[in-house]
């Protein structure tokens, strides 16, 4: 096994040293310029070497994470089939990594934060300078970074004749651009190729270019904090010089690390790096249970470098390999039987049928995944110290476990030379020989693809690390035409109130306005904290004053302003038609053709309409609320409960006629119990009775927040930018009993739950259609096993485009059997967290078009939980998104950042423990 070299026989020192130049460039190379680097020169997205032109590709970012698996087999044997496209060819793969952008992030936020509100007068709070500083701090202190993986493919092999023109000639009779020139027909098919799906590989620029060569000699540092791209496409000896002039690697002989110092930021620093190989590997299948293997340790969350050195091989070379093969094995065969009369080991029959199944492969033509490649994988992992370094080496190995064999070796010098830009393979040993379907299945680009670049740090992404995960709702509503209802599905403990927190105590303070229902009182201590308490208030609703949740205020009068067109396509058939528009003359017609008087007339029917469905809802709302109140065993288990309900609907439309006794008089429930007295149906002593039991509970705490003591009183004030409802102290049923079986308490509660979210509702309708704005809602299960609970729900989330409203509708384990089938088609995103049924899981997999029944239940039970070794676990959830590209992938909720301890000392739920931060 080669070993690095030793100081006391070398000459020089063993820091990098530059490679010992051809003759014939001694003579116009300057001295200063001579380099480490096989790379003599950069022209545009191709690196040369004295006797080869590699050409550059940056690969798109594949998501992966709860995709179909025929999605993803599909993405393997594309790119297997571009990988059959360069056979002959050697192909290079580096995968590394490029500092998040906190920077253009903060100042894209901030201008998100800034001018979106501006036309509606919302301004931030004075604590959102601090909280975005505070963000910036923290990310520029942990070197966060996302994954980047370039594809080297060696296309050009210069003759001596173009080596030595290139050396001799004067640089004015440009002999490279000659040679460069004579190849612009075979680049320009490269580049069409490596465009295909399975790759989506890009030319690099010159800032990417600039970026892997110096991650490749300044291996295991920290990013620059001012990263430049100097948009410079050719680089010659000189400048390819000036990225090494304060790098050095050095290596004790037989040292299992390699020391590299260097400059960053004007600051000295040094890192320990340990190059790791590749082993033998065990058989994965992939994509249907193991993740890509060259994705496992991204995990990890540590510097990591990835190297490869892929010669993929001609069909014709691998099938003569075999003949060989086979003739040894047949040889040996015949030795065993006819020279020594014994039966030969079964080994010989395996790699005989192994080697006929290759060659049957190989044999299909039209299956070009079968093709094969050898090569070489390393893998470059850093730390401060050796001890960290090597740490960190013991997590990668233990992540691969028995699938993959990872070799820690000598010669730690040379391995990490491989990183380097045109340098060749240096220790040949753990060559592996795999077909190009395995090495497309190492998944070298695939990262998580959450959130987006301009919106709130809501969370980390779990597949490659702890990236930051950025997402803005509203984009799903003003930029995608998708709807932003977001539901928050997860078991008890499972985080969703932490979640509604975050959200809203970040975009709370960015100006936005929310109204939450608290049925816990645990987000309410949002209005309490120091920077929200000027903007915030928490209302105990439960212990409010009578009438607060009268349900004909609830529902908010449908306004003129509301209704008015902005586009003709938007409308019916029927529409155009009262406005004398033939659908085919859409394209010629504008507002300003219309007759005015018909489009007056269009506006007051939609007007009439609406008055007339909100006149129906707060009827609905009424009648549920009052038959809540009521004892079960009268309207649900006694044998009048069908005339119950009907008595209550009749007394209800007779309080809303236009000539009614009631007419003029300010509606509240308390004239239902008036009109069940005026009943003159058959089921009159139905009506009276329910009227005494009502009149005998009205003065009851929750029942008394529907019953005013008088028609004229006070509504609950909106007079802060971010609202709680504390519904603390009602009694919630079981989620697993039905309906018919809950207690008179329970179905009170489920009442002030479902009165308190339509107060949220008549919140939303009182602010500018076009202003950001959200609700958040809980135990939300409850509701939609009410008429006028799934009412509300359908009713939030069809205006959450024309409201620009956001809102998160948290609930416990999706219930078999709940009408969610009309929502599902108002989901914008949503996040499923840790669950305790499969079935249950199942269900909640549906609402995010995730397919059941192939394991991806099993990942939300396995989401951690709290342990008596760790007890304080952060929250994970399945964040989906329908905006834009769209994501499905896991996010953590972490405690990050000290500048948000107020939010997480708020956000304690644990029965008698307070934050407090590690110390660091």
């Amino acid at each position: 096994m080669r070993h690095d070299r030793n100081p006391k026989t070398d000459k020089q020192s063993p820091k990098m040293r530059p490679a010992k130049a051809p003759g014939w460039a001694k003579a116009w190379e300057p001295a200063a310029a001579r380099l480490p680097l096989r790379t003599r020169q950069v022209v545009g997205h191709v690196t040369l070497t004295g006797n080869t032109g590699t050409a550059w590709y940056r690969l798109d970012p594949v998501p992966w994470s709860f995709r179909p698996d025929r999605d993803r087999e599909q993405h393997i044997l594309n790119q297997a089939a571009v990988l059959a496209g360069l056979s002959g060819q050697s192909v290079r793969i580096r995968g590394t990594q490029v500092p998040f952008p906190v920077r253009e992030w903060a100042q894209a936020h901030h201008q998100l934060v800034t001018q979106r509100q501006a036309a509606f007068g919302a301004v931030p709070l004075p604590c959102w300078p601090d909280l975005l500083a505070g963000e910036q701090r923290q990310f520029l202190g942990e070197h966060l970074a996302e994954k980047q993986v370039y594809l080297g493919v060696d296309y050009l092999h210069r003759s001596p004749l173009a080596q030595l023109a290139a050396g001799l000639l004067p640089r004015s009779w440009r002999p490279l651009a000659r040679e460069l020139n004579a190849q612009q027909g075979k680049l320009a098919a490269l580049d069409t190729l490596m465009a295909r799906p399975g790759m989506r590989g890009r030319p690099v620029t010159a800032g990417q270019m600039a970026w892997l060569l110096h991650r490749s000699t300044h291996l295991g540092f920290p990013a620059p904090r001012l990263r430049s791209e100097p948009d410079v496409t050719d680089w010659d000896a000189g400048d390819l010089a000036g990225l090494l002039d304060q790098v050095s690697w050095t290596a004790e002989p037989f040292a299992t690390t390699l020391r590299v110092t260097g400059m960053v930021d004007g600051r000295t620093l040094s890192r320990h790096v340990a190059i790791l190989t590749v082993g033998r590997m065990q058989p994965m299948t992939i994509p249907q249970v193991d993740l890509p293997w060259m994705a496992i340790p991204d995990q990890l969350g540590i510097p990591l470098e990835w190297s490869a050195h892929v010669f993929v091989r001609h069909d014709h070379e691998v099938r003569e390999q075999l003949r060989r093969v086979m003739s040894r094995i047949t040889s040996q065969t015949k030795h065993y039987q006819v020279e020594h009369d014994q039966d030969p080991p079964t080994a010989l029959r395996e790699q005989h049928d192994l080697a006929l199944q290759v060659e049957a492969e190989l044999s299909d033509t039209q299956d070009l995944s079968a093709s094969r490649a050898r090569g070489w994988w390393r893998l470059a992992v850093s730390g401060t110290s050796e001890t960290e370094c090597l740490e960190n080496v013991e997590r990668v190995v233990t992540a691969y476990a028995r699938r993959v064999q990872i070799e820690h070796t000598y010669g730690q010098h040379d391995l990490a030379r491989e990183f380097l830009p045109g340098e060749p393979v240096r220790i040949r040993a753990h060559r592996r020989d795999l077909p190009v379907r395995a090495v497309a299945a190492g998944g070298a680009a695939i990262t998580s693809t959450a959130g987006d670049r301009t919106g709130w740090n809501i969370a980390r992404a779990v597949l490659d690390g702890r990236t930051p995960v950025m997402y803005d709702l509203w984009a799903n509503m003003e930029r995608f035409d998708v709807a932003g209802y977001y539901p928050i599905v997860a078991g008890l403990g499972g985080g969703k109130s932490t979640l509604i927190g975050v959200v809203i105590g970040k975009t709370g303070a960015a100006g936005i306005p929310w109204t939450c229902v608290d049925p816990a009182g645990r987000l309410g201590r949002l209005a309490r904290t120091a920077p929200l308490r000027s903007h915030a208030r928490a209302l105990d609703l439960v212990n409010g004053h009578p009438g607060s949740l009268n349900t004909y205020r609830l529902v908010a009068e449908p306004h003129p302003d509301d209704f008015t067109i902005q586009d003709l396509a938007d409308l019916e058939d029927a529409d155009l038609a009262a406005l004398g528009v033939d659908a085919a003359d859409l394209g010629t017609v504008t507002l300003d053709d219309l007759d005015q008087q018909l489009v007056e007339g269009l506006r007051d029917r939609w007007l009439q309409r609406a008055r007339v469905r909100a006149q129906a809802a707060r009827r609905r709302l009424t009648v549920d609320s009052l038959t809540q109140v009521l004892p079960a065993s009268l309207v649900v288990r006694g044998d009048q409960a069908p005339h119950v309900t009907t008595e209550l609907l009749l007394a209800a439309t007779l309080v809303d006629a236009a000539d009614g006794p009631f007419a003029g008089r300010p509606k509240h429930p308390g004239l239902v119990i008036e009109a069940l007295r005026q009943s003159r149906t058959e089921h009159r002593q139905v009506a009276l009775t329910t009227a005494e039991l009502l009149d005998s509970i009205r003065h009851e705490p929750l029942p008394s927040l529907l019953f005013p003591e008088r028609d004229e009183h006070e509504a609950v004030a909106f007079d802060r930018q971010l609202m709680f409802f504390s519904t603390k102290g009602i009694a919630l049923p079981d989620q697993h009993v039905g309906q018919e079986y809950w207690g008179d308490e329970a179905r009170q509660g489920v009442a002030i739950l479902n009165l308190a979210s339509w107060l949220c509702l008549r919140w939303v309708y009182g602010l500018p259609a076009g202003q950001r704005k959200g609700v958040a809602l809980d135990e939300v299960h409850f509701l939609e096993q009410l008429s006028s609970g799934r009412l509300m729900l359908t009713e939030f989330a069809r205006n959450t485009r024309k409201q620009n409203l956001a809102v998160l509708a948290a609930k416990q384990e999706e219930a078999a059997g709940s009408d969610n089938d009309t929502l599902r088609n108002f989901v914008g995103g949503a996040f499923l967290g840790r669950m305790d049924d499969e079935q249950a899981a199942a269900r909640a997999l549906g609402l995010v078009q995730i397919p059941t029944g192939v394991g991806y239940e099993q990942a939300l039970l396995d989401l951690p939980r709290p342990t008596d070794d760790a007890e304080d676990v952060p929250r994970q959830f399945l964040f989906y998104s329908r905006g834009g590209a769209g994501c499905k992938e896991l996010i953590e909720i972490a405690r990050d950042g000290d500048h948000l301890d107020w939010l997480w000392t708020a956000l304690e739920s644990a029965p008698g423990q307070t934050f407090h931060r590690a110390a660091s």
